[in-house]
């Protein structure tokens, strides 16, 4: 017992700090413009959220399906499963969270969406994912080349999901399409976190912001 209370986090982790962020410059290398082009996706995404109608939040829906699609297939399975295993369960789930939002895009956006505070918090997630969380590279010492963008990476995505779900999901769709992403930054603040980089702090308060837009948010 006592051999197993001396483990910590940074124990059970299969990589190295270097290998992990080697994975997104890596995956920007092979996939480039991609990068290029989903971030300009991700601001036409941002614009119609914040203009929602239904013709445009089914657009939105679309684009994070096939972001969520993209990340389980081309990252998590193909580029980090290799030397993470339980990726390989991950990428599982955000395929399922593709198909939530690609059923909620032609289904659900008919609906009215939420008001409130709360729903500000939503747009500040997303806009956050898209045009800012590239740019943590800079302060953490590593060049854009190795930027995370949304429809690439996991974390921005995972962080614009929680921002749609908070800014245009109504009842059973929004908890349905929760869970992965927010299951996604709990554990990316831990694995982080392990490593040691600041950077855990970042999907641990979207995991907190997007909750407590939900609780502000008005049904």
């Amino acid at each position: 017992m006592g051999d197993i209370l001396s483990y910590t986090i940074r124990d059970f982790l299969m990589f190295s700090r270097d290998v992990y962020w080697r994975l997104f410059a890596l995956e920007n290398e092979a996939l480039w413009p991609l990068p290029f082009l989903a971030a300009l996706a991700g601001v036409v995404a941002v614009g119609f959220l914040l203009w929602p109608r239904p013709p445009l939040l089914r657009i939105v829906g679309l684009l994070m399906s096939l972001a969520c699609y993209w990340v389980a297939w081309h990252f998590l399975w193909l580029r980090f499963a290799p030397v993470n295993w339980p990726m390989t369960y991950a990428a599982g789930a955000f395929a399922l969270q593709g198909l939530v939002m690609f059923a909620w895009a032609v289904g659900a956006v008919r609906l009215q969406p939420p008001g409130g505070i709360g729903v500000h918090i939503g747009y500040l997630l997303t806009v956050y994912a898209v045009a800012v969380h590239p740019l943590t590279a800079l302060p953490a010492g590593r060049a854009l080349e190795g930027a995370e963008f949304v429809g690439i990476a996991p974390d921005p995505t995972a962080i614009a999901l929680l921002g749609v779900a908070v800014a245009a999901m109504r009842g059973w769709w929004a908890v349905l399409a929760v869970p992965v992403p927010l299951l996604w930054c709990l554990w990316s603040a831990l694995t982080l976190y392990a490593l040691g980089g600041w950077q855990a702090w970042i999907p641990a308060g979207a995991a907190a912001a997007a909750l407590a837009g939900f609780v502000l948010r008005r049904p």
